[in-house]
């Protein structure tokens, strides 16, 4: 069964009989649902002729849905909805991290984006976006403030640290927000940036330097159109199908990623054909292809690592560090080559700006992953400042640092895990025994409280995985809650923390700017207020799907199907 039907037969196995018989009244929040799911459709699509004689054709009772009152919907699904949010924040008794992010619609209107992230009891991962507004760049802190400080979210004493782009990242917030947020470690982990964007302008760098040889590729993937029997020849010679016209879309430095492989496929083919038919043009040189080659290694290399910072459901901050080493390790290969030293040093330079020092945050979440612990942290630490070659860090210095951090985060969480025993006891043995139960907790407070260290017995047990790369770190500490309790509490905390505030749908986008491009929020008269509820409707509906983030095909723009047919499909006569 396909997947299109097989989400059909759960839906109709929910209640049968409810789709037996047309409800106007379930016509109108199911088509509310859609409009603000897809963000394309206008909001009088259920009173369209058209749209009208569609749904007739299903169901002939169907009645034409008015604008205003899929407005009238919308407002009710978002009190309720935001009633439910607010409710899951006060049940929560772990920290909620927010990621800031600004975007520009088509007038050059510059609006905030603030969203929640947090892991339930089940350890599961959830985000949320509360706040969509218009605001001025160069950035203050108010914005965040004023979201925070509203008290049908009541999260302020819960917030553990704010990840920000750009535009966001401006010291004087973070000092004048650090006075209205209670900060968790003096802040020490309060302040953290979009590792996306970071990448992401490494990569950008590059393209500049190296753009004049990719077009050189390209321009020569346009010559076989005018001797197609012999191009189609060669290429049936070397086992591979004619391709016309090969390039990248200008949109995202991915698509260059996967335009290059197929390009070097026809290198032989190529050169072959231009030898013979443009033998004294110099179309694409030996350089060309060198650069390319070489150029689709930190491709592909950058892509796993923001495609990985960018996941919505997995924490990404335990999983930055490894693929920072391997970026490290890629530009110390290429740091002393004639050839390629000068183009890759604009990247380098660019990665350095962001991480000549490795954040705390991401040697931290990385010694809560059971396969990495603290040994293996200082081993990828050492790795990495020795492949980056820095003068101005001490790695041992370093080092020191992050064990010393590790043990105060952990004193920290040991004793607010304390205090809630004790108050559990209290309360439990109020009524049978007190005195007695007082007496053996008066004890443990003079001895130093906790039974055993639980840093010292997870660093030092040891745990086999037969399965490294599909390891669930979520889900092992699931199960070991039970067995360390504060570290849990430590590693829900830390993993809360996203390091990208990019969603993979715009991860890897070349311009800097985030353009608004959902018709919802552009829609001529619509107030601070509906801009908002059209921002967080889109993303609440899409949570219930588990799909926030990604580009989803029901929806995708047509223009994205038609430019990879045409980018592809084989040139025919």
């Amino acid at each position: 069964m396909d997947d299109d039907d097989s989400s059909v037969s759960s839906i109709m196995s929910t209640n049968d009989s409810e789709f037996l018989f047309y409800s106007h009244e379930r016509a109108i929040k199911l088509l509310t649902k859609y409009i603000f799911s897809s963000g394309l459709l206008p909001l009088n699509v259920g009173s369209c002729p058209v749209f009208v004689d569609l749904c007739r054709s299903l169901n002939p009772c169907y009645r034409p849905i008015k604008r205003r009152t899929v407005l009238k919907q919308a407002r009710q699904d978002y009190s309720k909805m935001k009633k439910q949010l607010h409710s899951d924040f006060a049940s929560l008794s772990n920290k909620i991290a927010l990621s800031c992010d600004i975007w520009r619609n088509e007038y050059c209107l510059d609006y905030i984006r603030i969203t929640t992230h947090w892991i339930d009891t089940d350890w599961c991962m959830h985000r949320r976006i509360i706040d969509f507004k218009m605001c001025d760049v160069p950035f203050s802190c108010d914005p965040i403030v004023r979201s925070v400080d509203d008290s049908a979210w009541g999260i302020e004493e819960k917030i553990i640290s704010i990840t920000v782009d750009d535009l966001c990242d401006n010291e004087d917030v973070f000092v004048s927000a650090s006075y209205k947020i209670p900060l968790a470690l003096d802040g020490k982990l309060f302040r953290v940036r979009c590792a996306s964007r970071a990448l992401g302008s490494c990569i950008t760098a590059g393209l500049l330097t190296i753009r004049k040889h990719i077009n050189s590729i390209c321009k020569g993937f346009r010559k076989p159109g005018d001797h197609r029997d012999s191009y189609m020849l060669l290429c049936e010679k070397h086992g591979l199908r004619p391709r016309y016209g090969i390039f990248d879309d200008g949109y995202s430095w991915d698509s260059t990623r996967e335009m290059l492989p197929r390009c070097l496929k026809y290198k032989d083919v190529l050169d072959e054909f231009i030898e013979i038919h443009y033998p004294d043009e110099e179309i694409i040189t030996k350089m060309d292809w060198e650069i390319a080659s070489v150029f689709t290694r930190f491709l592909d290399v950058f892509y796993e690592a923001v495609d990985f910072v960018s996941t919505n459901y997995y924490p990404s901050s335990s999983g930055i560090l490894l693929r920072l080493v391997n970026i490290a390790k890629l530009f110390s290969e290429y740091r002393g080559s004639v050839v390629f030293s000068e183009k890759i040093s604009v990247m380098e330079e660019k990665f350095l700006e962001h991480y000549e020092k490795i954040p705390d945050l991401y040697c931290l979440a990385a010694i809560m992953d059971p396969r990495i612990k603290l040994s293996g942290c200082e081993c990828l630490m050492e790795s990495f400042y020795q492949c980056t070659d820095s003068k101005k860090i001490n790695f041992e210095q370093e080092r020191m640092n992050v064990s010393e951090l590790l043990r105060e985060m952990y004193n920290h969480y040991a004793s607010m895990y304390r205090q809630t025993q004790q108050s559990k006891k209290s309360s439990s043995c109020s009524n049978t025994g007190g005195f007695a139960w007082s007496l053996i907790g008066q004890k443990k407070q003079k001895t130093g409280g906790l039974d055993f260290d639980e840093l010292e017995f997870y660093l030092k047990s040891p745990y086999k995985f037969e399965d490294i790369e599909g390891f669930d770190i979520l889900k092992w500490w699931c199960y070991q809650e039970s067995v360390y309790p504060v570290l849990a509490s430590m590693a829900r905390d830390l993993f809360t923390t996203p390091v990208s505030t990019l969603a993979p749908d715009c991860a890897f986008d070349i311009n800097p700017e985030r353009k608004i491009r959902d018709r919802s929020y552009r829609m001529g008269g619509s107030g601070q207020k509906t801009i908002k509820m059209y921002a967080c409707l889109k993303d609440w509906f899409t949570a219930e799907r588990r799909a926030q983030g990604k580009r989803d095909p029901y929806y995708e723009d047509e223009r994205w199907y038609s430019f990879e047919e045409e980018r592809w499909s084989d040139s025919e006569d």
